[in-house]
């Protein structure tokens, strides 16, 4: 039983919480809602429209959905605060959707009725996790049932370089997707929210920028980004490799799993493999700072690759560009870089889909393996256990026509 005293102590934790600074309105409007829980008589739309909103005893809730569109926010900024601030609070506050009162369930509860409080976005998101599980799961039946067969022609040996030596640790592996930064504004003429994906804007910071600079627009920032295009081509593939050799990975999108302040501890202790383009690499870019390259978006979908090249002195430039009205030229990265605990980290990176999609692709096919090694001649006959490489894709829209490795260079 959480006892009342209880209540008010969460109440003003969380009201003195950044989520809910200068945001007075929210606040005032979860203290009404909270009182009137203690007080044992559950808040109505018209009540709260006129006692907090001021909206007159002609208030008609059918005609005017503002009550409704502010409780939306505000069980948006309760989500942001239990994501950051609260995230280790025992006891959680919920407003379960449909309704105007609070609940206060301990957080064991609280995640069995996870359910009740998703948004319609939330269970689409879980439904296209649901979809590529299912997926992978085909996937694994389709290789058990013709396993010999597949062996010969499709797994990749257990002894290749590159893959052997990532799983050797024998440590927990995560695949981290790339998902775009994604926030919604209301448009309180309309009375309709809208999802947002802008490409020039993809962290906290700009978002902030943004929305400090045209606050009239009254902009949110959502948990989670938006699954890009290219993500189910990736999946598909890389489920190949992990059935190689046997593996399991945690999934998890890079605006959750990298969207706070970074934090090492998110990526010791276990192998990471990030599939997306540059810009959704968040703080995981620390990481690939290891790698001596520069690179820079020109537009939406292409940008430049610079490299130093450590013997000579002298830079290379890897550009992408439109090369007619059907064709263009896209850039991508493939990094492997060993952590200080033995852990390993994979980066398949571009700037356009068919990069993205590429990177993947030439790592998780056998026959495309012995295409990359043919091509990267070496001094010795080890692999090196770090390296990267830059390869040149001419391409439509989704699909690549022809891939070549412009540059390979072992890591120190």
């Amino acid at each position: 039983m959480i006892d009342n005293s209880d209540k008010t102590v969460i109440l003003k934790k969380i009201l003195s919480s950044k989520t809910f600074s200068n945001v007075e309105q929210y606040g005032d409007l979860l203290q009404f809602l909270v009182n009137a829980e203690i007080e044992g008589s559950p808040a109505k739309e018209y009540t709260i429209g006129v006692v907090i909103f001021k909206k007159g005893k002609d208030f008609n809730p059918a005609n005017d959905p503002s009550v409704r569109t502010y409780m939306h926010r505000l069980r948006h900024k309760i989500d942001s605060y239990y994501a950051s601030e609260g995230k280790n609070d025992k006891i959680v506050l919920t407003i379960p959707k449909g309704h105007y009162e609070v609940r206060f369930q301990h957080k064991s509860l609280a995640k069995r009725l996870l359910w009740q409080r998703l948004s319609p976005l939330n269970i689409i998101f879980i439904g296209i996790i649901a979809a590529l599980a299912v997926t992978n799961l085909i996937i694994f039946n389709h290789y058990q049932s013709a396993s010999s067969r597949q062996t010969n022609e499709h797994l990749i040996p257990n002894d290749d370089p590159i893959w052997s030596d990532f799983f050797s640790n024998h440590l927990p592996t995560t695949i981290v997707i790339g998902d775009h930064f994604q926030f919604w504004e209301f448009d309180e003429e309309l009375f309709k929210s809208r999802t947002i994906v802008d490409y020039d804007i993809h962290s906290v910071n700009d978002f902030e920028l943004f929305s400090k600079q045209f606050s009239d627009r009254k902009v949110q920032k959502e948990r989670h980004g938006g699954l890009p295009t290219n993500c189910l081509w990736n999946m598909y593939d890389i489920t190949k490799v992990l059935h190689s050799f046997n593996q399991d990975a945690n999934i998890e999108l890079s605006s959750l799993f990298m969207g706070t302040k970074f934090d090492l501890k998110n990526i010791i202790d276990r192998n990471v493999i990030y599939m997306g383009c540059f810009r959704n690499l968040r703080e995981l870019s620390t990481t690939l700072s290891n790698v001596p390259i520069r690179y820079q978006y020109t537009d939406n979908f292409k940008g430049i690759i610079t490299v130093k090249d450590p013997e000579t002195d002298s830079s290379f430039t890897f550009v992408g560009k439109q090369l007619d009205d059907q064709h263009h030229q896209d850039i991508g990265l493939i990094a492997k870089i060993k952590g200080a605990n033995n852990e390993h980290y994979m980066f398949l990176v571009g700037f356009a889909f068919p990069a993205q999609i590429e990177t993947v692709r030439l790592l998780s096919r056998r026959s495309l393996l012995s295409n990359l090694y043919s091509q990267i001649h070496l001094q010795d006959s080890s692999f090196p256990e770090q390296f990267y490489l830059i390869i040149e894709i001419v391409c439509t829209e989704f699909s690549a026509i022809d891939t070549k490795i412009k540059y390979f260079r072992r890591l120190p």
